[in-house]
This record gives C-alpha cells, structure tokens and sequence, in this order.
C-alpha cells in the first residue's frame, strides 16, 4: 500500500512532497505560555491559568518548555532559599504582574531576596526578557540582578539590593553582557565597591528610566553605555563613573542632584557625547555654608 502511494505521487509529479510527508517526523510545539503564582504547586502541569507552579525555575525545568516560551508569573511575592530567587537557565519571557486569573496584567511580581540571597541571575548565552517586576532585598554582586546574557527588564524596579561587601559591585545591577533597561527604575541600592545602582561592562542601554538616590555611583560602566529620556538624580556620589575604554551617548538626559555628574579621572579613553541633556552637580557645602 505504501509502494503503491509513492507511486501515485509520482505519477502526479509531487514525489518530492509526498516524501516529506513519509519521511518527516511532527513537529514539537512549545507549550507555552506558562503559569506561575505563589500559590501554585511545582508538581502541577503549569500550562494553565488553574494549574500554575509556585516557581519560574520550576516551569523552566519541565520536560516540554521550549526557549523562548513565555512565563505568565501572579501578582505576590516570590522567595527562595539558594543563591538567588529566580536562576534562569534557559531563554525565555518572564511576564509578570497578572491577577490571580491571568486575565489582567496591571500589577508587579515582586523577587525578594530577603537579603541573604540575589533577585535574579541569567546565565551566559542567553536572551530573557522580564516585565513588570519589582526585584528587592537582594544581597549579593550584583544583589538585585545579576546578568551574563542579554537581558531586557521592561516596567520594573530594582530597589533597596546590597552588594556591601568586598570586592562585590553592582548593587541593583551587574551586567557583564548585554542590559536593556525601559521604563525602569533603579534606585536605593548599595555597593561595597562599584556601581551601586548599575555596573556595567558590557553594553547598557537605558530607556525611559530613572536611576535615582542609590547609595553611592549611579552608575559605573565600561564599554558602551547609551541612555535616552531618563534622569539619573539623588545618587550620593556621581551619576555615572567611567571605566577605561568606554564610550557614553546622552540624549535628552538629565544629570542633576547628584554629588557630581561624570568620574573620569582614574580612566583612559573615555568618550562623552551629550544631546539635549541637563548636566548639573549638587554643589558641596563649604565653611560659610555651616
């Protein structure tokens, strides 16, 4: 019967089509998305809204997750008891801030890392998108996030993470890759060492953002920082200190209220290009102030 079907086919001149169809194994399609709330089971399917885990790593564990699926994580607060709360080990969408349902997405999920442990981690290689997250408390390098892949974080704040001890940078963020931040905010973060709000050494773009009253730099960076429509103010220290070879584009930035705007001093080969931006330092008090 099977001969007689190649033969039909070739009679009909679709012998190459027929072939794919015999030869040819189905597809596998990914299952997302995926469902994850706090008050979840890891042992459910998590392909449903009614049967979601209680964790993202969880979900990126299971047998039919495809990189690139996405994530759909409920409002609430999420722990852990590692290293870091979430440790992303595969590409993916993390979408977060849904209701209980999954049929609004108005909220935030927040990442706690209790301080003893990192908000986030995403691994070398690979690309990851988050949205709509609050990553707090976190106590590590890089105590809110720390990324070696190319990670965007859309609507989110990283707020109040620690790298306070040495040699530890990156307070809110260390990135050694590729960092998209939009619609952000970066702010009340420490570090021991550098960047208490970012540290980069990569490529950061910021969009749309405030990076705002971290304990310290704003941010440090070295490699090619771009930022577009963002303020960075309030940062006890300068708003952005330069490592050596390092390029930075402003464009419609403001740079105000910080203890100085630019630390170049201990850098070589440092480029700085300003459009339309507002560059400004709190002046520091002197005798006749007190």
């Amino acid at each position: 019967m099977r001969h007689s079907f190649k033969l039909l086919c070739i009679l009909f001149g679709f012998g190459l089509f027929c072939a794919s169809l015999i030869l040819s194994a189905p597809r596998t399609l990914a299952a997302g998305p995926w469902y994850v709330s706090s008050s979840g089971n890891d042992a459910n399917n998590c392909t449903a809204p009614a049967t979601p885990c209680a964790t993202i790593g969880a979900v990126l564990a299971k047998p039919g997750f495809a990189a690139g699926d996405t994530i759909r994580v409920a409002t609430g607060t999420y722990t852990n008891t590692g290293s870091e709360v979430v440790l992303v080990t595969k590409s993916a969408v993390l979408s977060g801030g849904w209701n209980s349902t999954f049929t609004t997405q108005a909220g935030y999920s927040t990442l706690n890392g209790q301080d003893a442990r990192r908000g986030l981690t995403v691994n070398f290689g690979l690309v990851v998108t988050a949205d709509r997250f609050v990553i707090e408390h976190g106590f590590a390098e890089g105590g809110g996030v720390r990324n070696s892949g190319s990670l965007t974080l859309t609507n989110s704040i990283v707020r109040d993470n620690s790298a306070n001890s040495w040699p530890w940078s990156g307070g809110g963020i260390y990135s050694s890759g590729v960092l998209h931040l939009v619609n952000s905010a970066v702010s009340g973060n420490v570090s021991f060492h550098l960047g208490d709000g970012i540290a980069s050494y990569g490529t950061t773009i910021v969009d749309n953002s405030a990076i705002v009253n971290n304990s310290g730099y704003g941010i440090f960076h070295s490699g090619v920082l771009t930022i577009t429509n963002s303020t960075l103010s309030g940062n006890t220290y300068f708003a952005i200190e330069n490592g050596g070879d390092s390029t930075v584009l402003l464009n419609n930035v403001t740079l105000a209220k910080n203890m100085a705007a630019f630390n170049t001093q201990a850098a070589s080969n440092v480029q700085v290009r300003a459009r339309n931006s507002i560059i400004e330092a709190t002046p520091q008090p002197t005798e006749s102030d007190t």
